[in-house]
Order: structure tokens, then sequence, then C-alpha cells
């Protein structure tokens, strides 16, 4: 790969990562399943905003992987995986799932938006996430080091998704007037999350993903002890 050819695509990676990590701080703030319509208003600009950079990544990681990585010149030579296209398409969907995420908070938000319809779109991103984790799994031959870090993202969220789904699965039941089976889905959602364990030397998206999972487990607790 030529110098000039590299410099490009460093670059454009870097504002990509940028972007994306950008997009993480913000939702790291407001990112928790809303207890009241009025408390997740207040987080609505930062939402638009965390679409706009997750908007923004995604559409970088596409243009390198359909765009400019095909046109570089090749090499034998041991190159890093996000200077290859389907890494490049890989990040590009981590994205689109994070922008799924999104539009369940815009929903949330809602009151037009039912809690069993956002249940059901929470579970539409675990499957989103499982399937990218899937994905890398079966790539792994293709990048000598597998992104160990990346895959127990992908499946972090994933769990948490799940764990969500059944929140607003037991919301669903309360309106109804179920209280057994909202109890059982609230420790359903809760077994999951207690079931996760982080290693030590996680990374940072790692910890992120934790705090996300006390908060959600917090809210929980609050909802079974209400």
């Amino acid at each position: 790969m030529k110098s000039a050819d590299q410099d490009l695509l460093m670059a454009s990676l870097n504002l990509a990562f940028c972007h994306y990590r950008s997009a993480a701080a913000v939702v790291h703030e407001s990112h928790r399943i809303a207890v009241t319509i009025a408390e997740e208003k207040r987080d609505m600009p930062r939402t638009k905003l965390a679409y706009f950079h997750l908007k923004t990544a995604a559409s970088i990681f596409k243009y390198l992987c359909e765009e400019l990585i095909p046109k570089l010149s090749g090499s034998k030579e041991k190159r890093p995986p996000e200077s290859y296209s389907w890494y490049c398409d890989l990040l590009s969907n981590v994205c689109l799932a994070g922008l799924q995420e999104v539009m369940i908070y815009s929903a949330c938000s809602s009151s037009k938006s039912s809690p069993l319809t956002i249940s059901k779109l929470c579970l539409g991103a675990r499957d989103k996430y499982l399937q990218l984790d899937k994905s890398l799994g079966g790539l792994r031959e293709m990048c000598q080091a597998s992104d160990t870090e990346l895959r127990t993202f992908l499946r972090f969220r994933a769990q948490f998704m799940e764990a969500s789904a059944f929140v607003h699965l037991a919301r669903s039941h309360v309106s109804e007037i179920r209280w057994g089976k909202a109890i059982a889905s609230l420790t359903a959602a809760l077994n999951r999350i207690n079931n996760i364990s982080i290693a030590e030397d996680a990374g940072p998206s790692i910890r992120r993903a934790s705090t996300h999972f006390d908060r959600l487990k917090h809210e929980i607790s609050l909802e079974l002890n209400g």
C-alpha cells in the first residue's frame, strides 16, 4: 500500500472512530431505559447528537469498504484489520446497530410507542448484534488476531438489549394488570444481567457497557420493589 494511500486510509479511519467515540460519549451519559416519558424527553437533544455521530461513522466506514480500499494498491504484507474492506463493513454495521438502539430510545419518549413494540425493537437490536458477532467469528481466519474486545462488546450489547426487552415486556404486562407476568419478566432481565462477568483487564468500551448494566439493574430493582 502506498504511503499516500495509507495516510488517506488512516485519516478516514481516525475520523470515523472519532465520530463513533463521540456517539459513545453522548450515549454513556444518557444511556438508560426511560422511567418516565418526561425524563426521556430531556435526553432527546443528546439522542439526536448520538444519531448524527453514528450515522456519520457508518457512512465513512461504508465509503472505505466500497470505494477507497478497493482502489488502493494491493499488498501481500501484513496489515491491520481496519485496512480491509470486510472489517470496515463490519464496523459500519456495528454503527448501524447503534443507530437502531438510538431509535429505540427515541421510541421510549413517544406516547405512540407501546412497551410491547419497544420490547420487540430491543429483540431486533439483540439479533443484529448476535449476527455481527457470528460474522466476526466466521472471519477469524482473515485476521490473524481476532478482535476479542469487539466480540465481547457485541455480546454485551446483545445481552443488554435482551434484558431491556424483558423490562419493556414487563411494563406491557403492568399496563394490562398482569402482575405475575410482569414480575417474571423483570426477574428474567435481572437474571441475564447477573450472569454477566467482566474481565479485570477489560477495555474502556467494555467498562462503559458494564455501567449500562448497573443502571438497568438499579431500575429493575426499583420496579420490583415499587
